[in-house]
């Protein structure tokens, strides 16, 4: 495990034998150690820890892409967190508040917690309101399973928790599931 690189919420950063938990680090139900956020991971000794990232700030323009992570659902709209820039890469300094509507069939099928890729819609007002419809990269790229928090596992069309074994037919996937965006060169 190579310290300094970047982690997405839930990313496995080890086992409880082999290090202590620090901060913004959770141990799940198996001994596993994960990030609590998105952050740099720092190994001291035997203690991981995750520290939130910072960057510099971009405003958003119609047509961009965006990575978010849906926040909370409400009756007509997701509200989401937009945590960077996608094309060129760009983390962003705060989180913005952005909407996704719930008018159009495909925006529906995120899940509050969903890491998602979306494009900016509008930006009226200063109301930053994004779509996952009308492009099939466009979606889901990390979501947990709702019995159990574990990171799901894409099967063909599907997502499936390799713990319960639940079946989660209710995402619009990305072509980029699974992939860390924080990475350089996925």
């Amino acid at each position: 495990m190579r310290k300094g690189r970047l982690v997405i919420p839930g990313e496995k950063l080890g086992g409880i034998e082999e290090f202590v938990p620090g901060e913004n680090v959770y141990v799940n139900g198996r001994g596993a150690l994960r990030s609590e956020t998105l952050g740099v991971l720092k190994i001291f000794k035997n203690r991981v820890d995750v520290s939130p990232l910072r960057s510099l700030e971009i405003p958003l323009k119609v047509g961009e892409l965006v990575l978010a992570e849906v926040w909370t659902s409400e009756t007509a709209r997701f509200i989401v967190k937009i945590v960077a820039k996608w094309s060129p890469f760009v983390l962003l300094t705060n989180p913005i508040s952005g909407w996704i509507m719930k008018e159009e069939e495909e925006n529906r099928l995120i899940r509050v917690g969903d890491l998602i890729l979306a494009k900016v819609r509008s930006t009226l007002y200063n109301q930053i309101i994004v779509t996952i419809a009308g492009d099939k990269s466009l979606g889901v790229i990390y979501a947990r399973c709702l019995k159990c928090s574990v990171p799901l596992k894409k099967l063909g069309n599907t997502l499936v928790c390799p713990i319960c074994e639940s079946i989660h037919l209710d995402r619009k996937i990305s072509p980029y599931y699974g992939t860390n965006p924080f990475i350089k060169g996925t």
